[in-house]
């Protein structure tokens, strides 16, 4: 692992570091997120504990990193780390480290190439460690509603830890906060849960099938529960 990637680890998975995330997250971030959101969370006990685990979700909003959090206990938010798009969240180095602060991010570069490799190299790490990593496998948010097609970072991420992947289907967060968007519009927002995908046995395709496969059925759950209660 080059350099870059020890010292992130090294203060990510720091004592002061871990308070630091804990006191905002719990002081600021999730309670600014609950002010908007009504959160509703279904199969919840896929993310009791704090196992390691690849906790993937389709992707609509900037606030989707927050409620996949929200949607988690305390304890195994205490020890996840969420990928953020590099050319998005670390455009400068002061915005760079406070996400790094705020939520424990990893950059991740959307074309792949040297540092998309680091980032694989860094996620996997942190779950060898005993911690939790959330990826938004699409890789971009969705402008219409409608989901991308998985890409295989997720997997190679789960396959290189030996780690499961735990789906989420989410509702909602895109009439909350849609891309394009600078404040969000109070609503409610709804997050299914599935049951952990074992990375064994599969390579980086067939794990990224199954993984696609899982978020749109979980996806198409949680959209008809809102339509139900909205």
């Amino acid at each position: 692992m080059n350099t870059t990637a020890s010292l992130h680890l090294k203060a990510s998975g720091s004592a002061g570091g871990a308070t630091l995330r804990s006191v905002v997250q719990r002081g600021l971030l999730l309670p600014g997120l609950g002010a908007v959101c009504d959160l509703r969370v279904s199969g919840a006990e896929h993310l009791a504990g704090t196992a390691p685990a690849v906790i993937v979700a389709n992707h609509e909003s900037l606030l989707d990193f927050l409620i996949v959090m929200r949607a988690m206990p305390a304890e195994r938010r205490r020890v996840t780390a969420v990928t953020a798009a590099a050319d998005f969240f670390f455009r400068s180095s002061a915005q760079g480290k406070l996400v790094r602060a705020c939520v424990n991010a990893v950059p991740m570069e959307r074309c792949g190439g040297g540092r998309g490799a680091e980032a694989l190299e860094i996620c996997a790490s942190h779950l060898t460690r005993g911690g939790s990593v959330i990826i938004f496998p699409e890789g971009t948010r969705s402008t219409d509603g409608e989901m991308a097609r998985c890409r295989r970072g997720a997997a190679r991420i789960a396959l290189a830890a030996g780690a499961p992947v735990i789906p989420l289907g989410t509702y909602g967060a895109r009439e909350l906060l849609p891309k394009g968007k600078r404040l969000p519009q109070p609503g409610a927002v709804w997050v299914h849960a599935g049951a952990p995908i074992v990375s064994r046995g599969h390579d980086a395709e067939s794990l990224t099938t199954a993984v696609d496969a899982s978020i749109r059925v979980l996806r198409g759950d949680a959209r008809r529960t809102g339509g139900a209660e909205a």
